[in-house]
């Protein structure tokens, strides 16, 4: 693991700590919740899986001063993950108090890879993770197909199979 990948797990399993939140799956939207936010879903444009927006001023519209609006046609798994994500962002740049947006559109720069990241490690935290599969190995005498492993880590933290599989080959699992 580098640096800055130890470094967002870290921030991850503070996230959890600092918000009280120790089951599996992870209760993502009450910790954006716990920071605050209100999630809505709603149609964005193509392409689009969420935004983040913060306020010093309560947006009327939402009665809220902080929101997360996640792509309500999109699986979901796929808008935990987005909420995971919208809240790296939030966290990453230390948590800004006003006039602070993003809008996530897909595109891969430094930014979005950290915020997914994060995303990854509050969603499939390490320590749970790990004793998952290694339950898992031991039920199967450490035969276990990756196909049915990335599978039951999908459905176990409910992240997409493409997450789990992401998390596990960093982990070395796979």
């Amino acid at each position: 693991m580098t640096k800055i990948e130890k470094a967002l797990s870290d921030l991850a399993d503070k996230t959890l700590k600092e918000s009280g939140m120790s089951t599996i799956p992870v209760p993502v939207t009450k910790i954006a919740e716990f920071y605050g936010f209100s999630v809505f879903e709603g149609l964005l444009n193509e392409g689009e899986s969420g935004l983040i927006l913060v306020s010093d001023t309560k947006i009327e519209k939402y009665n809220s001063n902080k929101i997360i609006m996640i792509n309500h046609e999109e699986a979901e798994v796929r808008k935990r993950f987005t909420i995971a994500h919208e809240l790296g962002h939030y966290i990453l740049n230390d948590k800004p108090t006003q006039c602070y947006a993003h809008r996530e559109t897909g595109k891969s720069d430094f930014e979005e890879i950290m915020a997914n990241s994060f995303a990854s490690y509050l969603l499939m935290p390490e320590k749970y993770l790990k004793k998952y599969v290694v339950r898992l190995r031991d039920e199967w005498f450490d035969k276990i197909p990756d196909d049915f492993l990335i599978y039951s880590v999908s459905r176990q933290f409910m992240v997409s199979k493409d997450a789990a599989r992401v998390r596990l080959t960093k982990m070395g699992e796979i």
